[in-house]
């Protein structure tokens, strides 16, 4: 566990982050960025939906089988 989060500081001191260098007062920044949280907030709810169903599904028909 300790080996991986000093894994990822260490990655995250090498790695330059691509948000720092953008000019967030930027119009087309703020209309880009609005657009890509609304796509990732979307991704994200249909990732979330497709990984609970089956594990709904196996609940539900569990509680059939021995209510």
């Amino acid at each position: 566990f300790l080996v991986g989060v000093l894994l990822i500081v260490v990655i995250d001191h090498l790695i330059p982050n691509p948000h720092e260098s953008l000019d967030k007062q930027d119009p087309l920044f703020r209309d880009n960025n609005k657009a890509y949280i609304k796509r990732v907030g979307l991704l994200t709810a249909v990732a979330i939906t497709a990984h609970n169903f089956p594990e709904g599904l196996a609940t539900f028909f569990a509680t059939l089988e021995s209510p």
